[in-house]
């Protein structure tokens, strides 16, 4: 008996090494045996430890790793996580706010400078810099200048939109045999004029407040060196591979936010000066105000196209008797959006946007309820931010996947160490 089960157990032992590669005839030193020479082979024995030494790291590395990535405790950690942020950053808002739109505005100045130190090679890069900053003032200084001036003007025309709108809801009153009532000029003698005044004046006084305070930060930020190039990675770091890793991911953040300003810019000064054009062409004042206006609220989804398009609308009415007036101004804008918005952009913008549509619309009402409207504005751009950097860490990873188009929230973090890996060898 002893001798069949050991010989039985050693032509298995033979057949699981003969499957691994390993000769049949071999057995193994650690347990006193002997190659089929009578010696001990050095070479096997290396061989069978390399071997077993991987096969056992695979096998403990296997399954572990993913469900430690979505264990109950590691999800309620990013949550509770995610959680406690949102509040920080909704405490912090007045700091915050400015704080990263001068960080795009740097992040989007860079781009510019470097495509315009391409193009003019002998240029000095402190004089480009100079320029493409004094530039990007003057246009955000015309552009606040042409807004204020456009509200004042959209606020005098509030009681002639108004009584018209009495006037059209008691001719339908009429048509269909039922009692008119003047609803809106009740509605309007309802509302406080003091405190709308108040109201507005803190509206207005807020975005000045930090369109200032944001040039002031991003003036400070063009003296200190790109992230991808400080000294401190390296410190913070400890370690080359990882310091490389970092700035990996640095310049996946930046090229990808850099991407979507581009094409965004892009877009939406071409959705401002369409606007701006349809407006001049249907006889509705305040053409450059429309158009501006167009310009910004671009950069909110699915809100901003329909409130930029029902203003004008709303200023045509105050200013036209023909009903069809305002209706054709708010179609004709709202079929500039619909091209740009739904033929255009996804185009443009499919490499350099990895969010999904359903998880970018529920960020927005996220940051719009945190921020208000510059949490709007911003909504695209932190959720980038927060999907690359949360794909980092196993604990989270999870969640990087959830905002993700593709499920590959860092595919570009490794191809680019990839190719850093390729250029180093």
């Amino acid at each position: 008996m002893t001798g069949r089960s050991t010989s039985w157990l050693g032509t298995r032992s033979n057949w699981s090494r003969s499957s691994h590669g390993i000769d049949p005839g071999w057995r193994d030193p650690h347990r006193g045996g002997r190659t089929r020479h009578g010696r001990e082979s050095h070479g096997g024995r290396l061989q069978a430890g390399l071997l077993r030494s991987r096969y056992d790291r695979s096998d403990r590395k296997a399954l572990p790793t993913m469900a430690n990535t979505t264990s109950p405790s590691a999800v309620a950690t990013t949550i509770t996580g995610i959680a406690a942020g949102m509040a920080l950053v909704h405490y912090l808002q007045p700091v915050l706010v400015p704080f990263f739109l001068a960080a795009l505005l740097r992040i989007w100045g860079d781009a510019v400078v470097k495509s315009t130190a391409r193009m003019l090679p002998k240029a000095p890069l402190w004089a480009v810099r100079l320029g493409i900053g004094t530039l990007m003032v003057a246009v955000i200084v015309v552009i606040c200048y042409v807004l204020a001036e456009g509200v004042s003007s959209v606020i005098r025309q509030v009681p002639v939109i108004v009584s018209r709108l009495d006037t059209e809801s008691l001719r339908i009153a009429h048509a269909t045999g039922m009692r008119g009532a003047k609803f809106f000029s009740r509605a309007v003698g309802h509302i406080d004029a003091s405190g709308l005044v108040q109201w507005l004046a803190s509206g207005v006084n807020e975005p000045i407040e930090i369109i200032s305070l944001t040039l002031l930060i991003a003036t400070f930020m063009l003296a200190v060196p790109n992230a991808e190039d400080n000294p401190k990675i390296e410190i913070l770091a400890r370690h080359a591979a990882r310091a490389a890793r970092q700035r990996a991911t640095i310049i996946h953040i930046t090229s990808s936010i850099q991407s979507y300003l581009n094409v965004q810019f892009a877009i939406n000064g071409t959705i401002g000066i369409a606007v701006a054009g349809a407006c001049y062409s249907f006889g509705v004042k305040g053409t450059a105000f429309w158009g501006a206006m167009a310009f910004i609220l671009a950069f909110i989804p699915v809100v901003g196209p329909l409130i930029a398009s029902a203003l004008p609308a709303l200023s045509a009415f105050a200013q036209f008797s023909m009903v069809w007036h305002p209706i054709a101004v708010f179609v004709a804008l709202e079929a500039i959006f619909i091209v740009a918005h739904n033929l255009i952009l996804p185009r443009l913008q499919a490499r350099g946007q990895n969010i999904d549509p359903i998880a970018g619309l529920l960020a927005l009402g996220i940051w719009t309820l945190l921020w208000g409207v510059w949490g709007a504005l911003l909504a695209t751009p932190l959720t980038m931010l927060i999907m690359i950097t949360t794909a980092q860490f196993e604990s989270s990873r999870w969640f990087a996947a959830i905002l993700s188009h593709d499920g590959r929230p860092e595919a570009g973090i490794d191809a680019f160490s990839d190719s850093r890996a390729d250029m180093d060898v």
